[in-house]
Formats: C-alpha cells, sequence, structure tokens
C-alpha cells in the first residue's frame, strides 16, 4: 500500500475489492473511500455485498485492489485481472508467481490499454 500511496497519492479516491475476506487491504488503507465484496461472510464484518464479483455489475473505480481467489490453473484470477480491468483504472492483486510465467495467457486477460507498472517477487512468502 505504500507504494501505491506514493505512486498514485489515495487520499479520497475510490478503491474496490471484490474479494474481501478479512478485510486487510481496506484495513491498510482507511483513506480510501472503499466498497467491499466477497461470495461470503469470512469474518464478524460485513462486506458493502455479497455477490460473484465475476457476474455482478460494479460502478469504475480509481482502484481495484485485491489478492482473488485462483481457482484451478488459476482460472479465477485470470478472469479477476480481466473484470478488475474493465472496471478499474489501477489494479492491484497478489497473485501466485506462476500467473507471471503465464504471460501469453495473462496478456490475453488484460486489455490492451493497460500496463504492468511494478512487480515484487515477495521471497520469503508463497505469493507475489
Amino acid at each position: 500500500m505504500n507504494v501505491i500511496r506514493t505512486r498514485y497519492g489515495i487520499n479520497g479516491k475510490t478503491a474496490l475489492e471484490p474479494a474481501v475476506g478479512a478485510f486487510v487491504f481496506p484495513d491498510s488503507a482507511p483513506e480510501l473511500d472503499w466498497t467491499t465484496n466477497d461470495l461470503n461472510t469470512w469474518t464478524d464484518r460485513k462486506p458493502d455485498t455479497l455477490s460473484d464479483f465475476l457476474e455482478s455489475d460494479f460502478d469504475r473505480f480509481d482502484f481495484v485492489i485485491t489478492n482473488p481467489p485462483f481457482g484451478a490453473g488459476n482460472k479465477l484470477a485470470f478472469n479477476f485481472a480481466k473484470k478488475a480491468c474493465e472496471i478499474g483504472d489501477v489494479v492491484v492483486m497478489v497473485v501466485p508467481s506462476i500467473m507471471a510465467e503465464w504471460t501469453k495467457r495473462l496478456d490475453k486477460a488484460i486489455p490492451r490499454d493497460m500496463k504492468l507498472v511494478w512487480s515484487k517477487k515477495c521471497r520469503e512468502q508463497w505469493f507475489d
């Protein structure tokens, strides 16, 4: 979140967390105007909507920030990336490093007018 704060300035901008789970991203950036969603309630906190992100209509957001579900062969994560790019000006996703190796598939998921501006490998963890 510090990289996003520095790069974009996030005060008062809108953000969607489509798979909010334990509310990690909203809690780490309270200066964003969050909309939260999930299919399930994972904690005592309730998201703004309980819906299937891939099947639901959402407004446009300045940011879509999420740790998406991955599914078999990371299919859900690729589909989340595609939809997030359709409704977000900036998309931030925590994904398995294997997704970076599937560049052709990822290239098909992300619209041509979107570009990768920052990536970091987390050496101590399972995810990037």
